[in-house]
């Protein structure tokens, strides 16, 4: 029995490990898509200061 309280336990850190991650992809692609000034230049292409 002890076994298989071992995986219910490693089961939901997983779990939990996953949802942080999601909410961490989700932030991450919030932020990135906030930011009008992205593009497919690298940066020193993309500058007009050139």
């Amino acid at each position: 029995m002890a076994t298989i309280e071992a995986q219910r336990e490693t089961i939901a850190k997983l779990e939990a490990t996953v949802e942080r991650l999601t909410a961490r992809v989700a932030e991450l692609e919030r932020r990135q898509n906030r930011n009008s000034g992205n593009s497919s230049l690298p940066p020193s292409c993309g500058s007009a200061s050139g």
